[in-house]
């Protein structure tokens, strides 16, 4: 067992090392900054240090010269890890300064705990203070660079904002706030310029209707929980929608409408869901149709139903790249009325009392972010006195832009 220190100002990269490396009977201790860390190493005396390359404060290089120069800590190998992996001249200025490995941000579990292990198992301890003689010029440099790329960074999220702020975030037009700024602009230029204005009013038809019908409200609780449940319609006029059931095809013609209620609660500590996170979602739906059904030869007649159905969902990510979940699905047989004179011997599929069930376990695995590999336990009760039990084994593969997903 040894003692590790992480210094991060990060308190979720901190806590996905904490939570990998407790695993294996490892003490940890965190710092925050620099200056934490630097304390926390002078009177614990760790066994191993993994910091942050750029932190407010002190940094990683600083921090790393600091800890050569004291005389209880210039044995005590130092990882670092930082989100600019790809950066060649904090791979060189790492070498200078005694570094032996630099992780990834975020990094695989296997390459943490093997440059743990090379760490901890063989040190390699410099034979003399790193050649400071170009080293701080070159790490001022690097400093000021990042802090630029920052600034870069900030102004474009800065715009992002000031443009969700003016715009509808549905229709891509100017929201209320944007169109009175817009508007207020453009009626003093015409002052100023002395031309006569006008404005132009273009009502969207049903837009409340829309809004009403396909509403979603949700919110945040706390830091690490957000929430988000709605109710949604849907109306279809089908003209004979056929089905076979019992080698009988069947047609319906008439009004279809659907109300759906949905929920999802999603949890991640502190927001980010990186290293683990929670996600509970299910969904309603109630349908009525009427209209008249046409039955093998029999000429159509009036013929109405009422049918529901749920299902409720849990996956939760334990680790980086895992996930387990659940999931049950039931359909409700509903009730139906026809002038037909049908019977369940006529049309099982139509008329049944049974009520559909499913239950579903899963375990999967990403190895990327572009591929998957499921493990699933499925107990299908979808037909009547049949109990089918499924073990599947799949492997996803996305081709192509990854885009967005929605909530």
């Amino acid at each position: 067992m040894a003692t590790i220190l992480i210094v991060d100002s990060n308190p979720a990269d901190r806590r996905s090392y904490i939570t990998l490396l407790s695993n294996y009977g490892h003490r940890l201790m965190e710092a925050n900054d620099s200056t934490q860390g630097w304390e926390l190493a002078r009177t614990e005396l760790p066994d191993l240090i993994i910091t942050d390359v750029l932190m407010p404060g002190m940094d990683g290089f600083a921090l790393a010269q600091r800890l050569r120069a004291e005389p209880l800590l210039v044995g005590v190998p130092i990882i670092f890890h930082t989100a600019n992996y790809d950066d060649s001249e904090i791979h060189r200025l790492a070498r200078g300064s005694g570094i032996q490995h630099i992780l990834r941000k975020p990094a695989e579990p296997y390459e943490i705990l093997r440059a743990v292990n090379e760490s901890i198992k063989s040190p390699s301890t410099p034979s003399r203070p790193p050649n400071t003689g170009q080293l701080p010029q070159e790490h001022l440099q690097l400093l000021v660079d990042k802090l630029y790329q920052k600034i870069a960074d900030l102004e474009k999220a800065n715009e992002r904002l000031r443009s969700h702020s003016l715009t509808d975030g549905m229709t891509g037009l100017h929201n209320r706030r944007g169109f009175m700024i817009l508007a207020t602009g453009l009626l003093k230029f015409a002052r100023r310029a002395g031309y006569s204005s006008c404005l132009v009013y273009i009502d969207l038809d049903s837009l409340k209707y829309i809004n009403d019908t396909f509403g979603h409200v949700g919110g945040d609780i706390g830091a690490s929980t957000a929430w988000r449940t709605g109710l949604s319609y849907l109306r279809a006029s089908p003209r004979d929608r056929a089905f076979t059931d019992l080698d009988v095809t069947q047609s319906f013609s008439g009004a279809s409408r659907l109300w759906i209620a949905d929920f999802v609660l999603k949890w991640a500590p502190q927001g980010d869901p990186s290293v683990t996170n929670f996600k509970l979602q299910g969904e309603y739906f109630r349908r009525r149709e009427s209209g008249t059904l046409a039955f093998d030869q029999t000429p159509s007649d009036a013929y109405a139903s009422r049918q529901s159905g749920w299902y409720a969902q849990a996956v939760y990510q334990f680790m980086p790249r895992w996930r387990a979940g659940y999931r049950y699905d039931r359909l409700e047989h509903g009730t139906v009325a026809n002038d037909l004179g049908l019977t369940a011997q006529d049309a099982p599929l139509l008329l049944t009392d049974y009520n559909p069930t499913r239950n579903s376990a899963m375990l999967d695995w990403s190895p990327t972010e572009f591929s998957r590999w499921r493990l699933q336990y499925a107990v299908d009760k979808s037909r009547v006195g049949v109990t089918d039990n499924q073990l599947l084994l799949q492997y996803i593969l996305s081709l192509g832009a990854h885009g967005a997903h929605q909530f």
